[in-house]
């Protein structure tokens, strides 16, 4: 519990940081006052799960974050997805139990996967 109250705290404290950043310091992170504030608050589990879900698929994760925009709307679908306690289970399975990608078709973000999957780097 107490990590919890301290991951909320340190959320606030950076929202407040948001909140007061500079219009050039934004610029140049490219992105708006708003897209910083939403990413503040999503929870560390969904970029984690995300990474997960993008390593069944076969995709490049971290060619998806650099994909600043792409990134940014697919934290957000797999933040508001319904399906979370089916992805946990899903992605606790491994080995020969591993789960396949057609069997992950429920993930917001299984197109984008698939398409990071099968696109040359």
């Amino acid at each position: 519990m107490f990590e919890k109250l301290k991951a909320r705290l340190a959320r606030k404290s950076l929202l407040e940081e948001v909140g007061t950043m500079p219009d050039r310091d934004l610029s140049d992170l490219g992105v708006s006052r708003e897209q910083l504030a939403n990413m503040v608050r999503i929870p560390d589990a969904v970029p984690d799960r995300m990474e997960k879900m993008a390593d069944r698929f076969g995709a490049d994760f971290t060619r998806l974050q650099r994909a600043r925009d792409s990134y940014l709307d697919a934290v957000e679908e797999c933040h508001h997805c319904g399906a979370t306690k089916a992805c946990g289970k899903a992605l606790a399975r491994s080995g020969a139990d591993q789960a396949t990608p057609e069997e992950l078709d429920f993930c917001p973000n299984a197109e984008l996967y698939r398409d990071l999957a099968q696109k040359p780097h």
